[in-house]
């Protein structure tokens, strides 16, 4: 009788802890990816097989050009307007339409050849002071032993970009002005209209 118990309150805590340990698992992967003060828009979980035949997304394959285009363009969409909310609008003004355009297919290249070879890492880009990374997340379902990919995209802003004194226009005649430094932590405040300028 006592041997059946355990086993009963074994099997219930082992069912009980199998949904935790899927969800720290995901969560130290993707702590992982987005140390740093990277902002990350993560694409949809994978299984092996969706993997290798090349799916980024629910009916979305990396053959189908226009559609694997349009996924990427999402993807990297999303990372930015993340990156925006933390950053300001302001801040990613290096960031325009062609690298978004360079981020996607970068994006697209990263995430085919990871994919292809199931496993994970990543690739990144500087335009400015604005660095972009793209890569496969992969981490190990604990309830089943499988692995599980994530394609995701990420930028980050570099803090060190507005420190040179040689690309500002701030020099007086009786030496230099440190114009107040740019606080990226908040968005920049909007003008008040009202006040009639």
């Amino acid at each position: 009788m006592k041997a059946s118990k355990f086993i009963l309150v074994f099997l219930f805590l082992l069912l009980a802890a199998a949904p935790q340990g899927f969800a720290q698992d995901r969560r130290s992967a993707q702590d992982t990816v987005e140390r740093g003060g990277w902002q990350v828009a993560y694409g949809a979980e994978l299984r092996g097989r969706e993997a290798e035949a090349g799916e980024v997304a629910p009916g979305v394959l990396l053959h189908n050009r226009d559609a694997a285009r349009d996924w990427a363009r999402y993807l990297v969409d999303e990372a930015v307007r993340q990156a925006e909310g933390r950053y300001g609008a302001s801040a990613l003004y290096s960031f325009g339409r062609s690298e978004r355009r360079d981020a996607g297919r970068m994006l697209l290249e990263t995430v085919s050849s990871f994919l292809r070879s199931r496993s994970g890492g990543e690739s990144r880009m500087e335009r400015g002071p604005v660095t972009f990374k793209a890569g496969v997340m992969v981490y190990v379902d604990p309830s089943r032993g499988r692995e599980r990919f994530v394609p995701y995209a990420g930028i980050r802003m570099r803090r060190d970009f507005d420190r040179r004194p040689d690309h500002r226009p701030d020099y007086r005649r009786d030496g230099y002005e440190r114009r107040p430094e740019i606080e990226f932590d908040r968005r920049p405040p909007r003008p008040d209209y009202g006040r009639g300028y």
